[in-house]
Formats: C-alpha cells, sequence, structure tokens
C-alpha cells in the first residue's frame, strides 16, 4: 500500500489531505524446456530424462502419465511395452515464481522386429513328420528377460508318408507363444523351413542254399528276405552270384558266400539299401550204380563178373557180397555191392543190389543104385532105407539135411560125376546144414559147409 499527502499554503484555512493507493505485484512465471526423444523400441535401455526449469531453481520432476512405461530414480524411464508412453515434466514455484506448466511429451514405442524361422530339418522316406523340428531367431532379438514357451508349426500338404525321398517340402511356422513377455511388443516376421526328404534303411539278405557236387545251381533272383520296405514298395529281382554255384565246386570249399548286386523294384531309389550275403554248402554227391538183374545160373556155379557186374557214374571200387567164387546154396539169393568212389571228399559211398538171382538146380544130384536120381540130398535120404548108399553128384549141392530115421544106417557118398561116376579124388559140399536127430548117418567124400 502507497500513502500520499498533499500539502498547500499554510495559514489559517488551509487543510493537509492524505490519500492512499494499494497495488498488487503478481509472482513472476517460469517455463521448462523438456526435448526426449519422441520414438524408442521395446526393449532399449531406459531413457536418462533431463529439462531445463525455470528461475525458482526448483528441480523439474517427471512422471509417466500414460503408456507403457514407469520412472525410477526420479528421471530415468522404463520401457515395458510397445504402445504410447506420455511423461510429464513438472516444476514447482516459490514465493517468487509460479509453478512451470507441465510439459507433456509422447514418446512412440515401436515393437521390436524379430525374424523366426522354422528350422530345417529331415526325416526318413515313409517315417511321420517331426513334431516340433525347432525355430532360430534370424534377426533381432528378444527383450531382456522375455522368453519363447512354444511356435507351432504346419507341414506342407506334400510332406505325406509316401513322399518321395530327395525332395524338400516347406515347414510354415505359426504363432510364437510366450512364456514370459508379451507377443504385442514385437514385430515377427515368420520365415519357412525346409523339411528333406532322406532315403530309409532297406536290408536285403541272401537265402543260404545248399547243392549237390557235380550239379550246378542257377539262381532265379528271388532267393533273398527283406527287411524295410514301406508302403507298396517291392523288392523283385536280386541279381546274385556265388563260386559256389558251377557243377565244379568242391566240398571242401564250401560255405561259398553268395553276392548280391544290384536289385529291382519299385520305389527302390526311397532306400539305402545293405546287403547280406548268403552261404551255398556244397554237399558230397552219391554215385549213380547201374546194375542189372544177373541172369539164372546152375547150381554149383560160382559167382564171377558175368554176376558182379555193376558199373558207376564215377571211378571206384565195388565190394560185393556174397564175393566172386562164392557159389550159392539157395535156390535164390540177392547180391549186394558197395561202391567206394575214387574221390571221397566230393563223393560218399552208395550201396545197391539187384533181386533174388534164381539158381537152377542140376536135373539130378543124388542116386540110390538103380533108382532114378533125385533132385535133392533130402528127398535121396527120405526115400532111403537102412544100409542104403546115396550117391553125390557136382562139387556143390545146395540145400539142408535132416537125418530123422531111427534104427536106419545111411551112407552119403561125394564126388560122383554127372553120370554117377565115382572119382575118389573129388568131393562134394553140402551148402546148407545137415541135422542128425535119429538114426546114424555116414559121410564119405561130403564136407558140410
Amino acid at each position: 500500500t502507497v500513502s500520499a499527502k498533499a500539502m498547500g499554503p499554510t495559514g489559517p484555512g488551509n487543510t493537509v489531505q492524505t490519500a492512499a493507493v494499494t497495488y498488487t505485484v503478481a509472482n513472476a512465471t517460469q517455463t521448462i524446456t523438456f526435448t526426449p526423444p519422441t520414438t524408442a523400441t521395446f526393449g532399449d535401455a531406459p531413457i536418462l530424462l533431463s529439462a531445463t526449469g525455470g528461475a525458482s531453481g526448483n528441480p523439474v520432476t517427471f512422471a509417466v502419465t500414460s503408456g507403457p512405461g514407469n520412472i525410477t530414480g526420479g528421471n530415468t524411464l522404463n520401457i515395458t511395452g510397445a504402445g504410447t508412453i506420455v511423461v510429464t515434466a513438472s516444476q514447482a514455484g516459490d514465493a517468487t515464481y509460479s509453478a512451470a506448466p507441465d510439459v507433456p511429451v509422447s514418446i512412440v514405442v515401436s515393437p521390436r522386429a524379430v525374424t523366426i524361422a522354422a528350422n530345417n530339418t529331415t526325416r526318413l522316406y515313409g517315417a511321420l513328420n517331426p513334431p516340433n523340428p525347432g525355430y532360430s531367431i534370424t534377426s533381432g532379438t528378444l527383450a531382456t528377460g522375455d522368453s519363447i514357451a512354444s511356435v507351432s508349426y504346419t507341414y506342407q500338404n506334400s510332406a505325406t508318408a509316401t513322399a518321395f525321398a530327395g525332395t524338400t517340402h516347406s515347414i510354415t511356422p505359426g504363432t510364437a507363444v510366450f512364456s514370459t513377455g508379451s507377443i504385442g511388443n514385437y514385430a515377427i516376421t515368420y520365415v519357412n523351413g525346409l523339411l528333406r526328404i532322406t532315403r530309409a534303411p532297406l536290408t536285403i539278405t541272401i537265402n543260404n542254399q545248399t547243392k549237390t557236387y557235380g550239379t550246378a545251381f542257377t539262381f532265379n533272383g528271388s532267393e533273398f528276405t527283406t527287411t524295410g520296405l514301406l508302403n507298396a514298395d517291392q523288392v523283385n529281382y536280386v541279381a546274385m552270384t556265388s563260386n559256389g554255384a558251377p557243377g565244379y565246386a568242391t566240398v571242401a570249399g564250401s560255405p561259398y558266400p553268395i553276392v548280391p548286386s544290384t536289385s529291382f523294384g519299385t520305389g527302390l531309389g526311397n532306400y539305402n539299401i545293405s546287403y547280406v550275403n548268403g552261404a551255398m554248402t556244397v554237399i558230397k554227391a552219391t554215385p549213380v550204380i547201374t546194375w542189372g538183374t544177373p541172369a539164372a545160373i546152375t547150381f554149383g556155379t560160382p559167382l564171377s563178373s558175368t554176376q558182379l557186374n555193376a558199373t558207376a557214374s564215377v571211378s571206384g571200387t565195388f565190394t560185393y557180397s556174397p564175393a566172386a567164387g562164392t557159389v550159392l546154396n539157395t535156390s535164390s539169393a540177392t547180391l549186394s555191392v558197395t561202391f567206394t568212389p575214387t574221390s571221397t571228399s566230393n563223393y560218399t559211398t552208395a550201396t545197391a543190389s539187384v533181386t533174388q538171382i534164381t539158381v537152377a538146380g542140376a536135373t539130378s544130384v543124388a542116386k540110390i543104385g538103380a533108382a532114378p536120381p533125385y533132385s535133392s540130398i533130402q528127398a535121396a535120404y527120405n526115400a532111403a532105407v537102412n544100409n542104403d548108399v546115396i550117391e553125390v553128384i557136382g562139387t556143390n549141392v545146395p540145400g539142408n539135411l535132416t537125418a530123422n530115421k531111427p534104427s536106419t544106417t545111411v551112407t552119403i557118398k561125394g564126388g560122383y560125376t554127372s553120370t554117377f561116376t565115382p572119382v575118389p579124388a573129388n568131393t562134394t559140399t553140402i551148402q546148407g546144414t545137415v541135422t542128425l536127430q535119429q538114426g546114424t548117418v555116414i559121410m564119405d567124400g561130403i564136407v558140410v559147409k
């Protein structure tokens, strides 16, 4: 308040006037200069805020009035997400200066650019597609503390179980799922990966074979088994060779490897084929014996090469039973032979027999005095009476003799010719048995065998 006094001449009749005037003085104004960056990217480092205040000297304070951010330490702006952050700078007044007008500034935070690419991967022909081929961040990075829990994937429709080996098919990554952080803070570009179909394993195992020495084995291409064929693929033929296949392959050299070389079929380009050798075993051959049934021989005729005349398909030796020189003592007999090959390493021994050989007996074998001759000693004995003499012809006489006449003496003399002429130096062999049950039998020039 200001007072003023008016002064005039002094004297009688004059007075002094005083007047008062009141003035109001307003506080001075102040302003803030605040120019933070107006753009940022999610994941950027915190922004250190600064501003120039007015003459009051009071500090400028900062506050986030909207948007994804916060202030720490008074002047550090932390970006917590993509969007627009409004930061307001303020300065208080004092007795002289009024508070400065607030200065709000908008900071546009862009999403963080990241490229997620599905990893390239492979799988075997005929198999299922990998459920999680994985991904890589090929450009950009996640903000500190953020992480992706999973990414889904979609395979190209052509990536079926029948897709050929060597073909490629796209893998499209789907939306990423964050375990920490938010997908809204990122501008994600997704890049396809590639699935390459690789050959599946296929094993072809050659079957073992057995053949006889001297015979050739011809492969028809089907002597194999497979492990690992898929879908409708087939192996129709396998080329194979073996040193054991020719007829001359020896027993001692076996087993011989059976080695496959090439396979033919449908869809075999989808496989890595591995082969397992087979084995060719050569066994000994059995020689073929040829032996016809001998013609009948007369009793007393010793066996010879006329009867014992077997032949074999290979060289070797024959062992006959009965042996050559044997005089058969029955009306028929079975002749047998055992053949031993010269090459026992490649051939087995072999046996054979011929059907019974009929032995024709002599028309006259024995005679008693002037009676007609008998065809066997037994027949003559049956006709003999006490003290009869039975004359026997020939060198060998087949048959058995059973003497069973009580109180009877019979003499049997051998060595006679077919005309029943005695030859004292000769003897007759009875090819059989002589059984004495009753009576007496006198042998003269008789040998029992």
